[in-house]
């Protein structure tokens, strides 16, 4: 990995995580967060570069809206595993979690 595009892709994250944290205008914010997100995603895409569980857990996969705990997501725990639900688009993300252990 370079540390250049590393670099690149958290100023795009942070940049989102920036306009996330004045919530006056929340929908214009979004917006811009999106936008910063995408990018971020596309540079990771175009350099191979994985992103951290950190990072993947902050916005939906699908809709690219960055999640707001109490304003457009629902978290929650079960067996271990984060479920994060996107209520803007209704999707579900799962993460972590123990590992199912075959019966004989």
């Amino acid at each position: 990995m370079n540390n250049k595009t590393d670099a690149e892709v958290l100023t795009h994250i942070a940049a989102a995580n920036s306009h996330l944290n004045n919530l006056n205008n929340l929908e214009r914010n979004i917006v811009l967060a999106r936008r910063h997100i995408k990018r971020a995603r596309k540079v990771a895409m175009r350099k191979t570069i994985r992103l951290p569980r950190s990072i993947r857990m902050q916005f939906c996969n699908k809709c690219l809206i960055p999640f707001v705990i109490g304003k457009n997501c629902t978290v929650r725990t079960r067996y271990g595993t984060v479920i994060l639900h996107c209520n803007a688009c209704k999707h579900m993300q799962k993460f972590g979690g123990k590992k199912k252990i075959a019966k004989k």
